[in-house]
């Protein structure tokens, strides 16, 4: 108007709801929908039941949740524009980077399967380099592992099978290390980043801290930590594959992420390290020692990390406890008869899946292989 002190806003109210556009009825949709699996998840974070993780109602509607989900987003729409595509990099808008958006491309059709990865961002994934990462047998392997929290027994009992599964994979490689315990410190793994090491097998507890991005960190001994900080601090130059096997999101309280993610993996991938491999949760321990091991040993095979978490989270998803016995006593048969404890350990595996029922499958369910993702530049 004119000559008026202040502007003047003119509203028409919607009439009909029915004529609001597609797009927002689909916002408003998945917000609401965010706001439920948040919820269930921090409730599952605080109250998480590791001998029995199914029984969390998170756990339990996690298949319908991620079915609504991919409706919600029209994914079966965006496959459609996908002829003759097979491998897909994702990256995702803010409170996307929290979900298991891989899964939602699963179901797509009977003869294709998508390869998936993800990217923080298009200029991130343009300046990875990759070239010559061939022969990753030969590429020299650090682990970092059994760093147990002080005074909590029944989450060192959980890292026992990640600890297992870091003795497995340090056998695959010709020149191998590893920090344990009280070695882990954030002295020893600083230095150990700055050598000439290759790989960093992280079994750790690795947080990326929604409410606070700058305190994401990887846990250490003693409780230190090596912070997200001081982390994009460093040029990776020889790192050429990041595996946290126990990374989550945590957050004080249920918020959106209100501006672009920046995450552990993020600091990494912009510090020059092609491959990062994460979860999203804390996965269970023998789903997470099954599916470390396979994945390493693909790697060997197949030289793309990308294709080879593929291959180990499918395996895990469709093997029967017949499989799974035949697939540890071929890793007994394999074993050093000096290698006591794992033998032992294996031994264990094999005589405790012997009262399953044969053609079970023990891991199908997607909380156990969903959460796995990996990030970087095939």
């Amino acid at each position: 108007k004119h000559e008026a002190t202040s502007t003047l806003l003119l509203l028409t109210p919607i009439q009909d709801v029915e004529v609001i556009p597609e797009a927002v009825k689909r916002l408003v949709e998945f917000e609401n929908w965010l706001d439920f699996w948040q919820k269930e998840y921090q409730e599952y974070c605080q109250n998480q039941n590791l001998e029995n993780p199914l029984e969390n109602s998170w756990c339990v509607d996690m298949e319908g949740r991620l079915l609504n989900l991919r409706n919600i987003l029209n994914i079966p729409t965006i496959i459609q524009e996908l002829e003759g595509i097979t491998n897909l990099i994702l990256i995702p808008h803010r409170d996307l980077h929290k979900l298991p958006l891989h899964v939602l491309f699963s179901p797509a059709q009977p003869d294709v399967n998508y390869t998936i990865h993800y990217l923080p961002s298009i200029q991130t994934g343009l300046d990875l380099n990759t070239n010559g990462l061939s022969n990753w047998q030969q590429q020299k392997f650090l682990s970092v592992e059994n760093i147990k929290p002080a005074g909590n027994e029944k989450i060192q009992e959980e890292i026992q099978f990640v600890d297992f599964a870091a003795a497995i994979v340090r056998k695959m490689f010709e020149n191998s290390q590893n920090i344990q315990s009280s070695q882990a410190t954030k002295e020893n793994l600083e230095n150990a980043l700055a050598a000439d090491y290759n790989i960093l097998h992280f079994t750790g507890h690795a947080v990326n801290n929604l409410s606070e991005v700058a305190k994401s960190a990887l846990v250490l001994a003693d409780e230190d930590k090596l912070t997200l900080v001081e982390i994009s601090q460093q040029t990776f130059s020889n790192y050429n594959l990041f595996t946290f096997t126990n990374s989550e999101n945590v957050s004080h309280n249920i918020q959106n992420i209100s501006s672009e993610y920046v995450g552990l993996t993020t600091g990494l991938l912009n510090s020059g390290v092609p491959y990062v491999l994460s979860t999203l949760w804390n996965v269970e321990s023998s789903a997470n020692a099954l599916v470390m091991i396979e994945f390493y040993n693909r790697l060997l095979f197949h030289h793309s990390p990308v294709t080879a978490l593929a291959e180990a989270t499918t395996w895990l998803k469709e093997i029967t406890v017949a499989e799974l016995i035949t697939w540890y006593e071929n890793l007994l048969n394999n074993l050093q008869p000096e290698d006591l404890k794992l033998r032992d350990f294996v031994t264990m595996q094999i005589d405790k899946h012997r009262q399953l029922l044969p053609q079970q499958q023990p891991y199908n369910h997607p909380y156990y292989w969903a959460g796995f993702i990996i990030a970087g530049c095939n």
